[in-house]
């Protein structure tokens, strides 16, 4: 799952140290020198007898690749342990490796992700006519893990995790924006951060604001263009401090000026980790480092939660506060404080949409909401989860607490 990132992360260090770049002149050069095996007919077929996946293959930059063909349902498969052969094959979309009864091992359906029984349950509710009107049916991958976006009808969408849950990103949700956004970035940068499992890191990739790659990256002053999906390079690296930045061609209308690619909010982090490590050095450590806030996105941009003396507010991107969404430090309402339902706002607001969603003093959702005069329970995201009642009814809701809705 890292492998585009390290890719990124390998081919700026390596450059540094003994030139390679993992460009596509590269790689043809490579495959011109040393060739390439023959990819399998199951990869080059993709039909219903013959089909599998490409996966890149363990050369140089990855400038080969390799097959694995899919298994059909009930196929014979290998689960794999130590000193087991190499399996040809892996159980096709959808499916799963099995131990039956008599300890013998098929392809069968998969049926126990978290997506998949969200995706059965959804099914179940529309077939008894239990679904609320703004539930949407749960995606899965080919894994049974969960694709990449999730939508609310009239707000956004977000990134999720292949495990369902909410990271970096987010767009508006208009026609064809699962074509659009992919989140390879995003899901990436989540991974690397599972990984290291530490605080104030300065992250190894930049992101869009709808989680993809963005096309310029660069480490301290080496800098590469990178497609934006895929997050391989696609141009030379360039020192930015011999050369200007405007010599790689995915400089113009990248947003980026003046040779400058670090933002506001990264070069304030910088600098506070800097004092930290210096006080670190002294025998100086905070007082109360028990709830580190990573105050910028991994665009670069400011996180939508900061904090002043007093108060967690909810912020824009340039780090400035949304209306008066705050919470007094230490409080319940600042511990759960996402700020969701406010950067929501900020966004409808600024597309003029006709239905904003009303949020709760510290920036999130409401458990409560209203549309068109039917009410629902909603999540932490805005989402609804329980049927819709008329307004009259509001009080048969499960969420309902006597108009306390935060």
């Amino acid at each position: 799952m890292l492998n585009k990132v390290i890719f990124v992360v390998s081919v700026l260090g390596l450059v540094a140290a003994d030139n390679l770049v993992c460009s596509d002149s590269f790689c043809q050069k490579y495959r011109d020198e040393n060739g390439c095996s023959n990819v399998a007919l199951a990869c080059r077929a993709q039909n219903s007898t013959h089909n599998g996946r490409l996966f890149s293959a363990p050369v140089a930059c990855s400038c080969c690749e390799t097959c694995i063909e899919n298994i059909e349902v009930d196929d014979d498969c290998t689960l794999g342990s130590l000193g087991s052969p190499i399996p040809h094959g892996r159980c096709g979309p959808g499916l799963t490796c099995t131990i039956q009864e008599d300890e013998h091992t098929t392809c069968q359906q998969m049926t126990d992700t978290a997506c998949l029984i969200e995706r059965t349950a959804y099914d179940t509710g529309r077939l008894d006519g239990s679904l609320g009107h703004l539930m949407q049916r749960a995606s899965c991958d080919d894994d049974g893990g969960y694709s990449p976006i999730k939508c609310i009808p009239g707000q956004i969408c977000y990134c999720i995790d292949d495990e369902g849950r909410r990271i970096f990103g987010e767009a508006l949700n208009i026609l064809g924006i699962e074509v659009l956004m992919k989140c390879e970035c995003s899901r990436q940068e989540i991974a690397l951060t599972t990984v290291l499992n530490t605080d104030m890191r300065v992250p190894f990739v930049r992101c869009t604001e709808t989680g993809s790659f963005d096309r310029l990256q660069c480490i301290k002053d080496l800098c590469v263009c990178v497609d934006a999906h895929s997050g391989f390079t696609t141009s030379s690296v360039v020192n930015i401090t011999t050369h200007e930045m405007k010599t790689l061609p995915c400089y113009n209308g990248s947003g980026y000026e003046d040779n400058n690619y670090h933002r506001d909010c990264e070069v304030q982090k910088a600098e506070l980790i800097q004092k930290l490590h210096e006080d670190a050095r002294k025998g100086v450590f905070l007082v109360d480092a028990s709830e580190p806030l990573e105050f910028c996105q991994p665009d670069g941009y400011f996180s939508r939660i900061q904090v002043n003396s007093t108060h967690k507010f909810c912020a824009d991107k340039y780090g400035k506060p949304i209306g008066n969404y705050a919470a007094r430090l230490k409080s319940t309402e600042a511990t759960n404080m996402t700020c969701n339902c406010a950067r929501v706002e900020l966004v409808l607001k600024e597309k003029n949409a006709f239905e904003i969603p009303i949020c709760c003093p510290n920036g999130n959702y409401r458990k409560l909401s209203c549309r068109r005069g039917l009410c629902y329970c909603t999540d932490e995201n805005g989402n609804q989860v329980t049927e819709q009642v008329h307004h009259d009814d509001i009080r048969t809701l499960e969420c309902y607490d006597d108009e306390n809705y935060c």
